[in-house]
């Protein structure tokens, strides 16, 4: 019938539209892992194993030689068993970290909106004052200069009060800061400790493994040097690391450095990275204190000043009258 072959072409795409669906949720569920994991700084930890291969110069001969990287998938269990509790471990830190900032930012922001709150007050009494001297001013503008008397002397001690509350602000801004840096200092040292023992785990496991792969290897030279070997059935290139004691010795060990060069650059990426969050977390708080705390001592002054001119030129509308 006409229509099967267009009822076939309509269902092949309603399958490429639902696989489309299918890898784009999965895309998605990927990238939110990779970024959890980059904002606890665990990126790399998953992919550890499969670096250390493909960084490793010797490791495409290795396996053209039959068996004898075979104990590497033990390895690598070995390290998703250590990676594990570790990966768990380290994201419940990460927790403590934010919740430990929250918390002090609730605690500063909840102290402020309070000193806020005074200073507001403080300044709306002013302003009624002012507000009742301009009124009558205006039903009086001879008696301009006694009106604005009482205002001024107001002016004044708001300003005293004001900077006052702002020195308290400052005293307890700093207390909060060195508080705050000091919890989050210790998060953070726990989780270079937690670094050091998950990669000294790591290298633990190479180490073994290395022992492993050596003597794998010298066996396999032995075998291989015997009349009666089948090294013929290797591929070239793996052949002649096996011919070679030196040579197999020397590939060994430039296989175990390049593993070891990756255990060590991702565990120093991450132990740095820790701290120099910390390091920036920590001075980006002081930084904001710092600027918070004079432009609020601009502002008051600016207010002030901006008042007592105010004040200043009703207090002359009496001269200007007199004229």
């Amino acid at each position: 019938m006409a229509w099967l072959p267009l009822q076939d072409e309509v269902n092949e795409m309603k399958e490429r539209e639902a696989q489309a669906k299918v890898d784009a949720e999965n895309a998605a569920k990927m990238k939110a892992e990779e970024d959890k994991m980059r904002a606890a700084n665990l990126d790399g930890i998953e992919t550890l194993a499969d670096d250390m291969t493909k960084q490793d110069p010797e490791w495409e001969q290795f396996c053209m030689v039959p068996n004898l990287t075979e104990g590497w998938n033990a390895v690598r269990d070995a390290f998703h068993a250590q990676k594990e509790p570790f990966k768990v471990s380290m994201l419940k830190q990460h927790e403590k970290k934010e919740q430990e900032y929250a918390e002090w930012k609730s605690v500063v922001d909840g102290f402020l909106a309070e000193k806020d709150g005074q200073a507001k007050d403080l300044i709306t009494v002013y302003e009624k004052m002012k507000k009742k001297a301009i009124s009558q001013i205006q039903h009086n503008p001879g008696e301009a200069d006694m009106h604005v008397l009482q205002p001024k002397v107001r002016l004044t001690t708001l300003k005293d009060e004001l900077l006052e509350l702002e020195e308290e602000c400052v005293e307890v801004l700093q207390e909060l800061l060195k508080e705050f840096d000091r919890n989050y200092s210790e998060l953070v040292e726990t989780n270079k400790a937690s670094y050091n023992e998950y990669f000294a785990q790591v290298r633990d496991q190479q180490n073994n493994y290395i022992g492993t792969l050596t003597q794998t290897a010298l066996n396999m030279y032995e075998k291989y040097n015997q009349e009666s070997s089948d090294i013929d059935s290797i591929p070239e290139e793996a052949r002649s690391l096996l011919l070679d004691k030196d040579a197999l010795m020397n590939a060994l060990q430039a296989s175990h450095e390049a593993h070891t060069v990756q255990i060590d650059s991702l565990e120093d990426r991450l132990v740095n990275t820790e701290l120099k969050r910390a390091n920036d977390l920590v001075a980006h708080n002081y930084a904001w204190a710092a600027k918070r705390n004079r432009d609020r001592i601009s502002e008051i002054i600016n207010y002030v000043e901006r008042n007592m001119i105010e004040l200043e030129e009703l207090a002359g509308e009496e001269e200007m009258g007199d004229i």
